[in-house]
């Protein structure tokens, strides 16, 4: 992957990622949309370090943030809507991070920044149904 590729690429995920983060997920609490907007926090940093490891070919950052966001993706926090359609992307995101994290264990930097890019556009997609469905 060239240089340019990888700049148009943390350009965009960065931009769909600062729009995610601003449009925190209503929950039905103050206290509770706190913990879910500091849960979104920890999922976009981690996303920011996965981003980072592509971009330094740090494929043992890439493993361990892609983990942590798996295993983020089965914690309580994360389930804000029974949507079909919510159910239909934690899925997807899932996959993303699965097809993630076996690409950064065989070191292949084109097919794990494939997957980050799906992944960012999954984000996006299941965020933009959040805000809608609320």
């Amino acid at each position: 992957m060239n240089k340019f590729t990888l700049t148009s690429s943390r350009i965009f995920a960065i931009a769909m990622l600062s729009v995610v983060a601003t449009h925190p997920l209503n929950a039905a609490d103050p206290e509770e949309e706190s913990k879910v907007k500091e849960f979104m926090q920890v999922k976009l940093s981690s996303s920011h370090d996965v981003l980072e490891g592509l971009v330094e070919e740090d494929f043992y950052k890439i493993l361990g943030e892609a983990k942590r966001m798996l295993a983020m993706s089965h914690a309580s926090e994360w389930y804000v809507m029974k949507t079909p359609k919510y159910k239909e992307y934690s899925t997807e995101f899932r996959d993303h991070l699965q097809e993630l994290i076996g690409a950064a264990k065989d070191k292949n930097l084109d097919i794990a920044a494939r997957s980050y890019s799906q992944l960012t556009v999954t984000c996006a997609k299941c965020h933009k149904h959040v805000r809608e469905e609320q």
